[in-house]
């Protein structure tokens, strides 16, 4: 299975937003895409320490 890696460049802002529902998810996304984030969606805490360690 392959993994597709998306590494973060100097003129990146990383951010962490942690959200309990799709409503709240969804605000977060559209406000952090307009401020110019990368947006990288975990479904879970196994999926987050998978993707982000």
């Amino acid at each position: 299975m392959a993994t597709d890696f998306e590494f973060l460049s100097p003129n990146d802002k990383p951010a962490m937003l942690a959200v309990g529902n799709a409503e709240s998810l969804a605000a977060g996304k559209f406000v952090l895409n307009e401020l110019g984030y990368k947006i990288h969606v975990a479904n879970n805490h196994d999926d987050f320490v998978t993707r982000f360690s």
